[in-house]
């Protein structure tokens, strides 16, 4: 099974060939995030991971049975205004203006396999003895709900999370920020590391040790870009090509995303992942819903090669279209050293024909074709096909 659930503790356990995942219900009706990491003992309680230190100078609520600190506490889908000072995971406002909500846990369902998103590019579910776990949260005010998604892909030790919001109220409601993941770690002994770079340089490695305070990558050019990819790594200091820890989390969207790591007063981190909350808004009105992206989330702790190998295993099982996922590649030509903007049919037609002759089987049309683009000074993003240039000779 890929997850284990105690009923009696309302104990979640995620479980893949080598990775744990476990979170739990809380005395509040909130969730609290356990652990993340190599693969750990499935047990009915982990009492030894849930205690803390009660904390002063901090936000705290009495319960029936001890203190309750927001603000020290791992969360699973943290939010504003409650005692918790760390960046949330979202914040959806109401028509009276108040940005304060309080989910608490439903119910869950469990599922073999993986449903697609209807809307959004998705992984998917072949064999490979996948489960999905839905927990359903409400704030029963405002009639807000909240479905936390995680599918499990054990044998490629990957996770897939993401959050699907829906308006059960009578009043509208506009949600200013939905994060697709939310994981919190209990330290800050970590180098983040991510790909950066420009056009014709891309996806260079880029390594910083993170401190206190918040670090992040981020788009706000309505694309994924190459300025910043939404991939990011923590791994410990010492962490090699083969071994040591090292966690990913990889955005499945191309617009605007934010990769965060939040470092808190006593050195735990905060990894956020989703769209970038900058000019976001979404109004969600009554009866209607709204879905996030997902997130893949991996772990290993046999060093950065192996999570590489982790991750291509699952992108080529469950998310490139399988007609094409393993299919041979094509020998192709490209026309672009031989014409530039300088080309009409004529001209295409006659590298294309040389080309079959040799064996080569695409054909790909570069930049000129579109707009009135006769140099590289105008017309990109034009998507418009430039008739005078692709006219017949």
């Amino acid at each position: 099974m890929a997850v284990i659930i105690s009923q009696d503790e309302k104990v979640f356990h995620l479980q893949t060939d080598e990775v744990s995942y476990v979170f739990q219900v809380m005395e509040n009706g909130e969730l609290e995030q356990i652990y993340f990491g190599k693969r750990v003992h499935s047990k009915e309680a982990y009492r030894n991971l849930t205690t803390k230190e009660r904390r002063e100078a901090m936000v705290a609520w009495r319960t029936d049975r001890d203190y309750f600190q927001p603000d020290n506490i791992k969360q699973e889908y943290s939010s504003f205004g409650k005692g918790d000072f760390r960046e949330p995971a979202y914040q959806v406002e109401q028509e009276n203006g108040s940005r304060i909500t309080e989910l608490k846990y439903q119910s869950y369902r469990l599922a073999k396999g993986k449903k697609r998103l209807s809307e959004l590019p998705s992984a998917f579910a072949e064999n490979d003895d996948v489960e999905t776990l839905e927990i359903t949260l409400l704030d029963k005010l405002i009639g807000l709900q909240v479905v936390l998604k995680y599918s499990v892909f054990p044998h490629q030790n990957v996770i897939v999370r993401s959050t699907e919001f829906s308006n059960q109220g009578d009043e509208k409601l506009n949600i200013l920020r939905a994060l697709s993941s939310q994981i919190d770690l209990p330290d800050s002994n970590y180098d983040f590391i991510s790909f950066a770079g420009s056009w014709a340089r891309e996806r260079h490695e880029v390594i910083r040790r993170i401190k206190s305070g918040i670090q992040s990558i981020s788009s706000l050019r309505t694309a994924s870009s190459h300025q910043q990819n939404p991939f990011i790594l923590l791994a410990r200091p010492e962490t090699t090509e083969d071994d040591g820890d090292v966690f990913a989390f990889n955005l499945i969207y191309s617009g605007n995303f934010l990769d965060q790591v939040e470092v808190s007063q006593y050195d735990t981190s905060r990894v956020l992942v989703g769209i970038n909350p900058e000019e976001f808004s979404w109004h969600l009105d009554p009866s209607t819903s709204f879905q996030t992206p997902e997130a893949v989330l991996s772990f290993s702790d046999h060093g950065k090669n192996k999570i590489s190998q982790q991750l291509a295993d699952f992108y080529q099982n469950h998310l490139i279209n399988q007609r094409f996922a393993k299919q041979q590649r094509p020998v192709l030509v490209n026309n672009w050293e031989a014409t530039y903007f300088d080309f009409d049919e004529k001209k295409l037609l006659a590298i294309a024909e040389k080309a079959a002759e040799l064996g080569i089987e695409l054909f790909v049309l570069d930049d000129g074709w579109f707009g009135h683009r006769d140099d590289d000074t105008t017309s990109l993003g034009d998507w418009f096909v430039d008739k005078n240039s692709c006219r017949t000779a």
